[in-house]
Parts: C-alpha cells; structure tokens; sequence
C-alpha cells in the first residue's frame, strides 16, 4: 500500500475548499440573477399600469354605460315576461333626468289607450328603480331622449316601451322599424361624444333587444 502523505492530504482539502466556495458563489450568482428578474418584471408591471391608467379612466364611462345597456336588455325581457305571465299590456317608462330610473306600469286598456309618451287611461305603476344602482354611479348617467339622439346623430331613440300580449311591441305593429335606447355618460353630452354612449336596439314585434 502506498503511503499517504500530508501534501496529498492538504491538497484534497484545498481542492474540496475550492469547490464549496465554488458552489457557493454559484448559488449566490442564482440568487441575484433571480432578483433582477424580479426586479425587471415589477418595474414592467408598474410601468405597464402606469401606461394604462389614462387609458382605463377614459373608457371606464363607456364598460359602465355597456353594463347599463344590458341591465336595460334584461329589463325589456322582464316586461315581456310579464306579459306573458299576466296577459296584460305593460309599459316600461324611463326617465329623461340623471339617474337611469324606469318604472314599469299595466295598462288595463292595452297600449293603444295611450300615445307615446302620454300616461294612458287606467295605468298602473308596480315596479320602479334604477340601472347601475349597486355601483352607486347611476347618477352619472341617463337615457337618452328622441331629441338628444338626434342632436348626437342617433335616430330612434325611445324612453318608453310598451308590450302587448296579442301584438308583441306596440311601436313595430305599428310600422315603426328602428327603435332603441341609449345609456349615456352625462359629461358626454356637452361635449357631442359618441363614442362611450351604449345602445339597446329592438327589432320585430318580439322585441328582441340587442346592446352594443
């Protein structure tokens, strides 16, 4: 057996030595690669929000708009049940002033006891509220009259709506084909700004709404 001497000892620890401080500066170059990228991604993330911010508070009136839009789909296909449930003309009314009220009302003569816009003979209010109440931003908001539509270039607009139990939608029986609402910002209205303003089309005697 060959001997072992004190140099092959002390170079085995040198060499052993080496390779943990090896290992260990490897293991702390893993650790400041990883935080730089840490870093660099939360700097994009900041950056990125930064970025969109100014971009999210001028669209945000148009996605609440648009939710309004569709509360007001669902509001139409509600008086249309409601029809069919009681087989009795109900008219849904909303209000011209801030706030995106409605309020719905029987009308024991059917729709035609009463022209657009008019309380009619033997109405009967049952339901009322307002759209975007749970954001508490309805106020920010309201439908759009006939005339301010047009001032906007929007034809056709509504503030009431009235469904028959034999003729569907009163207005398409009576040859009437466009028909809508629009929820709009009220900022936007000084300003003729289109672009963030919601509409619900109806089309046929069934009513059909569609927002966009």
């Amino acid at each position: 057996m060959a001997p072992v001497h004190d140099t092959d000892l002390s170079e085995k620890r040198w060499e052993h030595d080496e390779w943990r401080r090896f290992e260990l500066w490897e293991r702390i170059e893993l650790r400041l690669r990883r935080n730089r990228r840490l870093v660099y991604a939360a700097a994009f993330v900041v950056f990125l929000g930064l970025s969109s911010t100014p971009i999210w508070m001028d669209r945000s009136p148009a996605y609440r708009a648009l939710r309004g839009a569709r509360e007001l789909s669902e509001l139409l296909n509600q008086v249309k049940l409601e029809v069919a449930r009681t087989r009795q003309a109900v008219r849904l009314v909303l209000s011209s002033e801030p706030g995106l009220g409605w309020e719905m009302e029987r009308l024991a003569s059917g729709c035609a006891s009463s022209g657009e816009g008019a309380v009619g003979a033997g109405s009967e209010p049952f339901r009322r509220g307002s759209l975007l109440a749970e954001t508490e931003s309805s106020s920010l908001f309201k439908f759009l009259s006939e005339a301010e539509g047009s001032a906007l270039g929007i034809p056709g607009l509504l503030l009431e709506f009235c469904y028959d139990p034999i003729e569907g939608d009163f207005l398409a029986a009576r040859g009437r084909k466009l028909a809508g609402f629009a929820v709009a910002p009220v900022v936007d209205l000084t300003a003729l700004r289109i672009d963030r303003i919601a509409t619900v089309v109806i089309r046929g005697h069934s009513a059909d709404p569609r927002f966009e």
